[in-house]
């Protein structure tokens, strides 16, 4: 059996604490490391070989949706899993396309962390969410129309977005008017209340 080695990516020691407790402690693995940002992150999966990953949504240098293309791009057998305070109905259909197998909120009873990490770990057949998803507009974007909703989210311009998503500033226009149109909103200002009102902008990022 090949021997599991985890990284956890989150920036709150006591998180991190409780996570190598149940991990170690209580379900029996060992090979732990810690990281508490992006760069630290990208650093660590170069430096060696991890199966598993748990990775806080957002982290002070960066959101998921930021890093996750790469990571599976230059690692696809790493398994993940998001660990995250944020509400999940706005992520899970890209989280899905990402290949992440599961999504577990910090605010869940213990029993249900526990349950989804050794789901998680033990490699079973699970969904990605257990707990209950509210419905928002957001639901019915695709993932580039998510990704260039998040970078629109935090102030990025058309060509600022364009670089870092490797499309043309036009084609950014198109998922911006797509996005409008699938949510209803007619500017940013309505698509930011929207966010806020969803669930999709967390104020320690956005």
């Amino acid at each position: 059996m090949k021997i599991k080695s985890i990284l956890l990516a989150d920036d709150h020691s006591i998180v991190r604490k409780g996570l190598r407790i149940i991990i170690s402690d209580m379900l029996g693995f060992n090979d732990l490391e810690e990281v508490e940002n992006c760069n630290m992150l990208m650093a660590a999966l170069k430096k060696r070989s991890y199966t598993h990953l748990v990775l806080d949504m957002v982290l002070p240098d960066g959101h998921c949706i930021e890093v996750l293309p790469n990571i599976k791009s230059l690692y696809p057998d790493l398994i993940i899993a998001v660990f995250s305070q944020q509400e999940p109905s706005p992520y899970l259909s890209l989280l899905a396309q990402y290949g992440i197998k599961k999504f577990i909120t910090k605010s869940s009873p213990e029993p249900v962390v526990i349950n989804g990490l050794t789901d998680f770990l033990n490699e079973h057949k699970c969904d990605l969410y257990d707990g209950s998803v509210k419905q928002t507009p957001f639901d019915t974007l695709a993932q580039r129309e998510l990704e260039v909703l998040h970078y629109l989210l935090i102030g990025n311009k058309p060509g600022d977005i364009a670089n870092k998503l490797n499309i043309s500033p036009q084609t950014v226009h198109t998922y911006t008017q797509r996005i409008m149109t699938k949510t209803n909103t007619e500017n940013m200002v309505q698509l930011q209340r929207l966010a806020i009102v969803c669930g999709f902008i967390n104020n320690r990022y956005y």
